[in-house]
């Protein structure tokens, strides 16, 4: 019965996304075309032509086949007729003609779902949960990872090329961040790869609430701010596939839960402080370079959202490995929606 109602509340709010992509069209043209400017200038005067000359019609096209696709989910879950098939079909459609990044989420949504849950039961997984061990080593590691971390915030005022400073810095952390915790980390690889099933079975359901929440708390930013994109994501699409992907799929799921997750975690031991105080500075942090307080805090409300379920996660399993799963799961999805979106 839950799931019909996600089915069904993500149907609706894609319909008004559709709707309002169709009203906003010009709007949307505009942001694609920006969009390109990661690409080769030859690539991008031809895409650019195309975005400019048939663009509202692709806008109008793919919102009302996404619109149609949310009127068949309300059908069949109305009609009681829902199949596991007829969902995974109609979610991977949707998140193909998306008009808007939102619109995709939501189909994401449905498809992590459709692939996680079965018809008609909703089986209790259980994982092991490891204990956290704290000592002084272990403290004094983390410490040393958090100080390396904060200083690529220091680079602007260094005189040296910032992109190859900001390689070395990304080596040296992911070095530091699988060294200093790799007794740890070689034991809670072999427990998540014994159990993998039962892991993804307990992650994945939470990963599309997770969505929910991230699409209501970027609408939400979006209202107040104005702003579709933070100034975070925008320098990234600014920069090489070739950096942004290992960087997003690679560096990221291991040096950001090794810094946010597991060294946050080893000074406080209260879970609901802990998911609290991990997800405003892993949000902060990402939003720190926007022009006032008030867009670092709004803007920051998306990534708040995906570190509440990182943190959280985290509290139910100890094990870094189901976090790092999910941060790679979330942030290749981010950077399968630029590729696609370009």
């Amino acid at each position: 019965m839950k799931k019909h109602l996600y089915f069904f509340i993500s149907s609706i709010i894609n319909i008004l996304l559709s709707i309002y992509a169709i009203t906003n069209s010009n709007k949307i043209i505009k942001e694609l075309v920006d969009s390109t400017n990661i690409l080769p200038d030859s690539l991008k005067d031809k895409v650019n032509d195309l975005y400019m000359n048939n663009g509202n019609i692709y806008i109008i096209v793919m919102s009302i086949i996404c619109i149609l696709i949310s009127i068949l989910f309300i059908i069949f879950i109305n009609r009681k007729s829902v199949t596991r098939k007829k969902f995974l079909v109609l979610s991977i459609f949707g998140i193909l003609f998306s008009p808007l990044d939102l619109v995709s989420y939501l189909f994401i949504l449905n498809l992590v779902l459709c692939i996680t849950i079965k018809d008609d039961i909703i089986t209790k997984n259980e994982i092991p949960k490891l204990e956290l061990k704290r000592n002084r080593k272990y403290i004094r590691n983390s410490l040393i990872l958090i100080l390396v971390y904060l200083s690529q915030y220091l680079i602007k005022y260094i005189p040296i090329n910032k992109l190859v400073l900001s390689i070395i810095l990304e080596i040296i952390l992911l070095i530091l961040s699988i060294t200093l915790f790799y007794d740890t980390f070689k034991n809670e690889f072999i427990i998540f790869k014994n159990n993998f099933k039962s892991y993804i079975k307990y992650i994945m359901p939470k990963l599309g609430i997770c969505y929910m929440i991230y699409i209501l708390a970027s609408l939400i930013s979006v209202l107040i701010t104005k702003e579709t994109t933070s100034v975070n994501q925008e320098a990234l699409e600014k920069l090489s596939m070739l950096y942004i992907i290992p960087s997003a799929v690679i560096w990221a799921p291991i040096v950001e839960e090794a810094v946010f997750r597991r060294c946050i975690r080893l000074f406080i031991k209260n879970d609901k402080i802990f998911i609290i105080v991990s997800s405003l500075i892993f949000g902060l942090l990402h939003t720190i370079h926007e022009e006032t307080l008030l867009n670092v805090f709004v803007i920051g409300l998306p990534y708040i959202a995906l570190a509440s379920y990182l943190s959280y996660i985290y509290t139910k399993t100890n094990n870094m490995f189901s976090n790092m799963f999910s941060h790679m799961f979330i942030n290749s999805v981010a950077i399968i929606l630029i590729l696609f979106r370009i």
